[in-house]
């Protein structure tokens, strides 16, 4: 299957959300009742359009499961099989798995057949996965609280009117010693989690054999990511139940929480009274011991599963193994992974015989030109058409790509068919907006230092006012961009003669800076120019009155700050509207002299397209080293990603810096009775207290540096009241 593009948002609010309940069975001589069950609930008249159904059987006898099939014929049922026999023990981690990767909608709800459910239950539901903010994060989910009936309450609820049992047996619970209720939970496996979430965090563990904890283990995996409620003190504590728990302690403590939200809302489902084979809690003391020891892996972030395939991307042969390709929360989009060495396809008869034993869908690539084994294979596929994917940093902070046309300059993604086309003025506002959080956030793809403002930039520098700045951000000889895209001027020796005499031609009106690449040995100083590798880049373009680039990502950010940029080599992001390419290093003091304004429209749009439509995010784990030939190199060597475009139909965001719910809730209201603390809490508010404290020895030693140190330029702008130290 060949990777999708999509430029498409997320869901607006006011759209049902598509939900496929996952209901695993297996049928057997004492349960037969389960057909019943199934079918009635897939032909309830009250199961919406957009909600579906998948029956995922695990190892029910041949003749149970054609009976099961047989009753489901002509419903909106789809049955499917683990592919198991009744000789295996029954496991609801494998059909939840199976049925998660089988399953086509957005969003997942894991029911038991023994479940009930209200005629508005799932309009209910749809409402709730949007206002709990689940388009915007994927790692948030929702627990559906559950009533347990009595037999004498099951009667009941089959003798009253549909429209009434909701109120009514809520009414009963709160009783508290009503006849139709046996016990309620607020900490279930009726869980609604996002089907691209559930793949990516490897779904139930499959170690767990039989009944019992493999459903607490997953959705303790999904609170500990998920930003909805604080984490509990001593979190392996596993002391009192559900409904007992009174004290915010303990991994109970929170997860009854997620099911008292729906609960407060009056959202619950109903358990019917069954038939409880014993048989299937033969392995419960095993499962209870491997829950704790898995409790106590994941506390430190260890021991999860492996990111479950999503079939329907069918095989991906990876000849690169990077955070860029390979990383949990991308891997199902990528089906079937299998991973390949430069020595396994060294030539194209190596690399035909590995595509004809693996039979992949796509071939992906991190730098395709980072050897000539993977250049090779990557003008196979150009050659060829066979389906590419090709995965790397992008030119925006946190920015990756994954692009199923090319690499950079050789790829369609950037031309002006896939940009250039009118936007509305609120994602014109929302450009702008993203453009000015950059300048005051200071994050760049590489380590910067502190921002100071133009201003203090210009002092720092020793520029003059009246004097006009060219910037020239370098770059590294050995970038791919460098070595492949040098276009007109050649090489990167060339570039850096023409910036040397540079100076010269210009005149004493300008002053030259350069920023050696912070990853990179600095060049021998350059005469008549000044070096700015103690200034932020944003601090730099902000000075500056034009920009000289070989072909660097840096020119972007000039563009986005309204600066005539002049592009010596090739670059992915020229446009005659956005900046100047020159073909000739001697024309350059020309073009200087006589600069062009960036058309604002066109940039606004060509930024747009990257940020919200072309681009994944993720936050960056970096660490620097040397290539073989004892050059500098910063390598990326993990990304939590907030944002996923290019892989699935819609992007996939997993919002960040949300606000837990306050301790001030009334959903903690059971535990005021004790102190509530909550993990990490002592560590932040003593290092909240040693920063004031820091933060005032500077103020009261050195005023002047302490407001020219800080991130607010509004407070940055006070330093100038103070005189010099």
């Amino acid at each position: 299957m060949t990777p999708r593009l999509t430029g498409t948002e997320a869901q607006p609010r006011d759209v049902a959300v598509e939900i496929e309940i996952i209901i695993p069975v297996r049928i057997q001589e004492n349960r037969l009742d389960l057909v019943d069950r199934v079918v009635d609930f897939a032909c309830s008249p009250y199961l919406p359009s957009d909600v579906s159904i998948l029956v995922v059987d695990d190892g029910s006898a041949s003749r149970h499961f054609s009976l099961l099939q047989e009753r489901l014929s002509g419903t909106r049922a789809r049955l499917i099989s683990t592919g198991r026999g009744p000789e295996s023990s029954f496991s609801l981690a494998l059909a939840r798995n199976t049925g998660a990767q089988a399953a086509s909608a957005r969003y997942l709800l894991f029911l038991d057949a023994d479940l009930m459910f209200y005629p508005g239950f799932f309009q209910d539901l749809s409402r709730e996965v949007r206002l709990a903010g689940m388009p915007e994060n994927g790692r948030r989910f929702l627990m559906c609280p559950v009533i347990y009936l009595t037999e004498l309450g099951l009667l009941e609820w089959q003798r009253i009117t549909p429209d009434c049992r909701r109120q009514f047996f809520i009414s009963e619970l709160l009783k508290g010693d009503s006849p139709l209720i046996e016990k309620y939970s607020s900490g279930t496996s009726a869980i609604v989690v996002s089907r691209d979430y559930y793949l990516a965090r490897g779904g139930n563990d499959l170690r767990f054999s039989g009944w019992g904890y493999e459903d607490y283990e997953f959705t303790c995996r999904l609170i500990r990511r998920s930003d909805q409620f604080p984490l509990p003190t001593n979190w392996k504590l596993s002391t009192g139940n559900f409904m007992t728990v009174a004290r915010f302690e303990g991994w109970k403590s929170v997860y009854r929480l997620y099911g008292d939200w729906l609960a407060q809302k009056g959202i619950w489902l109903f358990h019917a009274p069954h038939f409880i084979d014993h048989n299937y809690r033969s392995n419960e003391k095993e499962n209870w011991e491997l829950f704790q020891q898995r409790l106590q892996e994941d506390e430190v972030g260890q021991g999860e599963p492996p990111p479950l395939p999503d079939p329907r991307q069918g095989r991906s042969l990876f000849l690169t193994k990077n955070p860029f390709c390979y990383t949990r929360e991308i891997a199902p989009y990528f089906g079937e992974v299998f991973f390949a060495t430069s020595e396994e396809y060294g030539d194209k008869q190596s690399l035909q015989r590995l595509i004809d034993r693996i039979r992949p869908s796509r071939l992906v690539f991190g730098n395709p030109y980072r050897d000539a084994p993977t250049l090779n294979a990557y003008r196979w596929c150009r050659e060829t058409g066979f389906p590419f994917i090709v995965c790397e940093r992008g030119a925006l902070p946190d920015s990756v790509y994954h692009d199923s046309t090319g690499f950079l300059l050789d790829s369609c993604s950037y031309h002006p068919s896939k940009w250039d086309h009118e936007i509305p003025p609120e994602e014109i506002d929302r450009v702008e907006m993203y453009i000015r959080s950059l300048w005051l956030d200071g994050k760049a793809l590489e380590l910067q230092p502190q921002l100071v403002g133009a201003s203090a930039t210009r002092q720092k520098l020793n520029i003059e006012v009246n004097k006009k700045v060219v910037l020239v951000p370098l770059q590294q000889p050995n970038d791919t961009v460098v070595q492949y895209f040098s276009g007109p001027i050649g090489s990167y020796a060339n570039f850096l003669h023409a910036i040397r005499s540079l100076p010269a031609t210009l005149g004493n009106e300008w002053v030259l800076v350069y920023k050696n690449h912070p990853a990179d040995a600095p060049i021998p100083p350059i005469a008549n120019a000044v070096c700015g590798d103690d200034c932020s880049i944003y601090d730099l373009v902000s000075i500056c009155d034009a920009m000289v680039v070989l072909n660097s990502g840096t020119g972007l950010y000039g563009m986005m700050a309204g600066k005539p940029v002049y592009i010596l080599g090739s670059s992915w992001y020229a446009h005659p509207k956005m900046n100047r390419e020159v073909d000739d290093p001697a024309r350059l003091a020309d073009e200087l002299k006589s600069p062009f304004v960036p058309d604002r429209q066109t940039v606004c749009r060509f930024i747009h397209y990257l940020r919200f439509k072309f681009y994944s995010f993720g936050e960056q784990q970096q660490r620097k080293g040397k290539r073989p030939d004892g050059s500098p190199v910063t390598s990326t060597i993990a990304i939590d990603y907030y944002e996923i475009r290019c892989l699935s139909p819609e992007p996939v965001l997993y919002k960040k810096g949300a606000s837990p719910v306050s301790p001030r809730s009334l959903l903690f209201d059971r535990y005021r009775h004790t102190p509530i603390s909550f993990q990490g809490e002592a560590k932040r508010n003593a290092s909240q207290t040693d920063r004031r404290r820091r933060k005032l020895k500077k103020f009261l030693r050195d005023p002047r540096g302490f407001f020219r140190d800080a991130k607010n330029p509004l407070l940055r702008s006070l330093s100038y009241f103070f005189g010099k130290n």
